[in-house]
């Protein structure tokens, strides 16, 4: 058993072997070892922790059952090259030297790397272990333990990320954040809180007390506050801090608890936002709102104005659109108009005595849809274009389809509208 460490049923089969060969260890000693080793791998398997041991001089390892498994091997005798071939190849240089620094120094292993199993899962694994030497000084066996921390690394990767969020975000955050521990001490302060009081950086405020930095009217304020932290609340106030330069600057703090991660509370964290501007803006807005209450009084008087003129421009345009209508109707020739899309919005009832079709027949078609255009292709296309580019146009002639099916020529002009 000195050669290292090997699986719980090999032990136990060893142990029944020299109790059958050698008649020396009674019932009671073997059920106690055979409890103890399957305590043993019972413990290692819920620590996910795995032992391991070798033979230096033959180079040959044998693995407790959860070292197998944390390996992703089945059982098996197998050399130490065998083993490495399972290290990431990006930290071989770091476990390959470790491992010889260990057996040709004496001194213990201690190493974090990356494993491939076979089925290709990554695992990140910690190893530690010693060397054991016979009398000459001589390395003979190498044991140790192997525990999976994958999940540990994950955990802390995300912590660090999730620090470094934090820590990117508060730092170009435009607002103050001010971070106190129990004893109102100074943990952090951002840029924008050392801008707010007026010092070059986090060294000069770290370490202080808050209330080296408020008035003292203030610190009653946050004394009354702070106990709300303490039942796990926020609470949001005003106060006023006093800047390196004695200047007093109004804020509005809005403050927590920071926990620990047995639940007790750690420290206090809060937000300060300079409110100098907005009560400035205060009393800025009193003396609008009484100037504004004025204009509106001046402003109702114009705008009942304004809709009354609007009202009998309407009225006149009514007008003037019903004249429009009526000298149309009354014309010898048809009217018509189109929208932006060249579509017909507009036809006067005249087409009806000169081409004997209703309005409604082109209302919402353009000349392409009733138009007969095989007739004369490039005229058609030159009038088109003069169409999409908003172009005057006289007397162009084309055919056009009835609904009877008789086809029938027509001259029309026309003139593009602006607003």
């Amino acid at each position: 058993l000195k050669a290292g460490a090997i699986s719980g049923g090999a032990a136990i089969v060893l142990i029944f072997l020299g109790s059958l060969l050698f008649g020396r260890v009674s019932n009671p000693m073997v059920d106690r070892l055979e409890w103890t080793v399957s305590t043993l791998n019972n413990a290692q398997r819920m620590s996910r922790t795995g032992s391991w041991g070798g033979n230096v001089r033959t180079k040959e390892f044998w693995c407790s059952d959860e070292t197998y498994t944390i390996l992703g091997l089945a059982p098996q005798i197998f050399e130490i090259d065998s083993l490495l071939g399972l290290v990431h190849v990006e930290d071989q240089d770091i476990v390959r030297p470790a491992i010889i620094h260990s057996i040709e120094d004496g001194v213990p292993l201690n190493v974090n790397c990356r494993v491939i199993r076979p089925n290709g899962i990554e695992r990140t694994i910690h190893v530690d272990g010693e060397v054991t030497k016979d009398a000459a000084g001589v390395p003979t066996y190498f044991n140790g333990t192997v525990q999976d921390i994958t999940e540990k690394r994950q955990a802390e990767e995300a912590l660090r990320q999730s620090e470094e969020v934090f820590r990117s975000l508060a730092e170009s955050s435009a607002v103050g954040i001010w971070q106190v521990g129990l004893d109102d001490r100074t943990i952090y302060v951002n840029p924008a809180m050392c801008s707010m009081l007026g010092v070059e950086g986090a060294d000069q405020v770290i370490g202080k007390s808050l209330y080296d930095f408020i008035t003292p009217l203030s610190a009653a304020t946050v004394k009354k506050e702070h106990p709300r932290h303490n039942d796990l609340r926020t609470s949001t106030y005003e106060a006023e801090i006093v800047c390196a330069n004695g200047d007093l600057r109004p804020v509005l703090i809005s403050g927590g608890p920071v926990l620990s991660i047995d639940g007790s509370m750690h420290s206090t964290i809060g937000t300060l936002i300079d409110n100098t501007e907005r009560k400035q803006a205060d009393r800025a807005l009193r003396k609008a709102h009484d100037e504004l209450e004025l204009r509106v009084e001046n402003r109702t008087l114009q705008l009942r104005q304004e809709v009354e003129e609007r009202r009998l421009a309407e009225a006149a345009l009514r007008e003037s659109e019903q004249r429009f209508r009526d000298v149309a109707e009354a014309a010898s020739d048809w009217i018509w108009e189109m929208d932006q899309d060249l579509r017909f919005t507009y036809v006067s009832v005249r087409i009806r005595h000169i081409l004997g079709i209703e309005p409604s027949f082109l209302t919402g078609k353009s000349h392409r849809e009733h138009a007969v255009m095989e007739d004369n292709p490039d005229a058609w296309a030159r009038h088109l274009l003069d169409l999409d580019h908003h172009q005057s146009f006289r007397d162009f002639r084309y055919n056009i389809g009835r609904p009877d099916g008789i086809v029938q020529n027509i001259k029309i002009s026309g003139k593009p509208t602006f607003n």
